[in-house]
């Protein structure tokens, strides 16, 4: 007579045999992982790390900063000259100045000459030379400005004076300011002297300002005419600021 099977035999037995499988499995992974470590040997330490290698800058020298050498105290720089064509040569920076005037004297215009002159080929020349005795006025001139700094500020020319006057013709040497509406007078008249002479100011109080260098001749017209020559004509000025 057979056995009859029952369910519940048949699941024990499957639950053996799965807990057999899975036994030997582990069995198995076990295995390999002592293999593994075996191979590898026994854990030695971490090698040290080598200190990171920092690369220095290299900067840029700044430029080396010269002091510049001072003027030494009290010792003034060197001056200039402002006037142009102080010999008149060239004839474009002196303005002659028309003179007619309804009080009655009539224009004799300053003029450049060959004769006399002290130096180089040209004089300026102003009243009546050449011509006959007129009631007239001779004028020129030249603006500047001088340097409000100015240490000392020197004006100096050759004058020739030629008159057979004595009395009424008159020589000026004028400093013009604002725009011509106010002069000082340097000069009025020469003294009498053969040939010519050198002339000299100080236009130390006209620092900072504009000025025009002015020269002019009257004629009274008595028929005793009077003539001025003027040539190297300069005006300089010493800088005795600090640099």
């Amino acid at each position: 007579m057979k056995r009859q099977v029952r369910s519940t035999d048949v699941v024990c037995a499957l639950g053996a045999a799965l807990l057999t499988v899975t036994f030997l499995l582990g069995l198995v992974q076990l295995g390999g992982a002592l293999g593994a470590l075996s191979a590898r040997g026994a854990p030695t330490a971490p090698a040290e790390m080598a200190a990171p290698a920092y690369r220095r800058a290299t900067l840029t020298p700044r430029p080396t900063r010269t002091r510049l050498a001072s003027a030494t105290a009290g010792e003034p720089r060197p001056g200039g000259e402002l006037l142009r064509d102080g010999g008149f040569e060239v004839g474009d920076a002196w303005e002659i100045i028309p003179t007619a005037h309804s009080a009655g004297y009539v224009d004799q215009p300053a003029a450049y000459v060959t004769n006399p002159v002290h130096s180089g080929r040209r004089a300026l020349c102003l009243g009546v030379a050449d011509a006959a005795d007129v009631y007239s006025h001779s004028a020129a001139e030249q603006w500047l400005t001088i340097p409000a700094d100015a240490a000392a500020v020197r004006l100096t020319l050759w004058a020739y004076l030629v008159t057979a006057d004595s009395s009424g013709d008159e020589p000026y040497v004028l400093i013009m300011k604002d725009g011509r509406t106010a002069y000082d007078c340097l000069l009025q008249g020469l003294p009498a002297a053969d040939g010519w002479q050198q002339l000299e100011f100080s236009l130390d109080a006209y620092r900072g300002q504009r000025i025009a260098v002015h020269f002019e001749v009257k004629n009274d017209g008595d028929g005793a005419p009077t003539a001025l020559y003027v040539d190297d004509v300069s005006l300089t000025v010493e800088d005795g600021a600090e640099p």
